[in-house]
This record gives structure tokens, sequence and C-alpha cells, in this order.
């Protein structure tokens, strides 16, 4: 990956993990972004706040967050939001760089959370496919807004 295309994506993720509020995006199905300056309930409750009627959103927990998506653990408060959020229509996501790096583990998560790339510096790294997915990705787990999918790429780089 060239210098400007990984200073790119790094200012891309400073930017989306400064975020004055915890939603990426304006009205329903927006992004939500739960971990670095914004808990698990500040960004589910935004989420919710934003998307009263049943409908696509999507939440983005990065650690320590990630521990309110764990199924066995969290207070039951986190347990109610979340599953608040999920017959909502919230669809969770972590990064598969937390995966790897050993931070998250997708065996102790609820159900349905999706283990979603980022951009990679390393030049050998897979590519999406013709559909923009990357191995072990599913459509459903991303927005239909390609500005939100590219949020998600350049918050989960590595």
């Amino acid at each position: 990956m060239s210098f400007v295309r990984r200073a790119a994506c790094l200012a891309a993720t400073i930017l989306a993990l400064l975020a004055p509020t915890p939603v990426l995006a304006q009205g329903a199905g927006g992004l939500y972004v739960a971990g670095v300056n914004f808990s698990f309930t500040q960004a589910v409750v935004e989420g919710l706040s934003d998307n009263p009627t049943p409908g696509r959103f999507f939440v983005l927990v990065m650690p320590p967050a990630t521990a309110d998506l764990q199924a066995s653990g969290p207070s039951p408060d986190i347990v109610r939001l979340r599953d608040q959020a999920l017959a909502r229509g919230a669809q969770f996501l972590v990064c598969r760089r937390d995966v790897v790096k050993g931070t998250v583990n997708p065996s102790n998560l609820v159900p349905g959370v999706g283990v979603v790339w980022g951009w990679s510096s390393d030049p050998n790294a897979p590519q999406p496919d013709a559909a923009g997915l990357f191995p072990g990705e599913q459509s459903g787990w991303f927005p239909q807004s390609a500005e939100l999918a590219r949020r998600i790429r350049s918050t989960c780089a590595t």
C-alpha cells in the first residue's frame, strides 16, 4: 500500500475516532462507534434515539466496549439495552484486527456479531471480492451507504 493511501487510512481512522458524537451518519440507519471516546451504552442509546422505529443501524464496537457484547458477563442493564437494540434492527460489528490481536474472541460474543476487515497496509493482505467483501464477511453486516461502509473499513484499518 502506498504511503499516501496509508496516510489517508490513518487520517480517516483518527477522524472517525475523534468524531464529536458517537453517530457518524445523520438520520436513520446510521453508524455508531463505541469503544474509544464513547461507551457501548452511549453509542447504543444514540442509535436507538436516532432510529425510533425498527430498521437497520450499525454499531461498531471496539475494545474495551466489546466486553458488553460478550454472551456472559455484562450487567443486566447492558443485556436489556443490547437486546432492545437488536430487536430494533441493530447490527453489531467488531474489527477483525482486534480479533487477530487477541483482544476480542468472537466465540465469546452474542450470536450475530459481524467481524469486519479494515483496510490493510500489508500488500499481501486479501483483497475484497467483486461484492466488496473480504473473506468471512456477509453483505448484511454492512450499510447500503458506500460512505458508511468506507468509514467502517477505515476505522478497522490495520
